[in-house]
């Protein structure tokens, strides 16, 4: 049985606007690992980035994952680099996991690189990072959704998914259905 459901994929890639779209649909609290660390640190996450490094930064990321693995009923979107860390992806082994996998040409036509420390290097970085990060996204996912419509499009398609994921494993005649 799923405690909840994880997104994962590129920087830019919508997991924090369809994970709150998709959390809305299922009653399910929202909770975006960038955020937390930003609250909780007090800093943004470029400004986390330059004062104190990438690691300091997986650390935080990390402890936010092992306390959001914690909780059921829970959309929770993750940040590009989960992957990095398998004690991450660990973590979410009660998890439906979906890879919101958005092309590269409108991550980068839709995105303010600036907001994005490991992407200020520009279009080069974000397919380095895609090409280093596209098997792990895939090998962690039950799911793969490409994310090259509407808001609405994505999640309707995205729900229809997860109900078949659920069907298919034999979890939905356990619940007694799915919203």
């Amino acid at each position: 049985m799923y405690d909840g459901v994880l997104l994962i994929g590129m920087p830019g890639s919508g997991k924090s606007t369809l994970g709150a779209c998709l959390a809305k649909r299922l009653s399910y609290e929202f909770i975006d690992i960038d955020k937390v660390i930003e609250e909780k640190e007090g800093l943004s996450i470029p400004q986390i980035f330059e004062a104190m490094g990438e690691e300091y930064f997986r650390k935080k990321e990390s402890d936010a994952c092992i306390n959001a693995s914690s909780k059921s009923s829970v959309v929770i979107s993750a940040g590009g680099g989960i992957v990095k860390n398998t004690h991450n992806m660990d973590a979410f082994n009660k998890f439906l996991i979906v890879f919101i996998n958005r092309p590269l040409e409108l991550i980068m036509s839709d995105i303010d690189t600036d907001s994005r420390p490991l992407l200020q290097e520009g279009k080069e970085k974000l397919i380095e990072l895609y090409r280093e990060r596209i098997d792990s996204y895939r090998t962690y996912s039950n799911i793969e959704l490409v994310n090259d419509g509407t808001l609405e499009e994505i999640t309707e398609e995205l729900l229809y998914k997860i109900k078949q994921e659920l069907k298919n494993s034999g979890e939905l005649e356990e619940k007694g259905g799915y919203n």
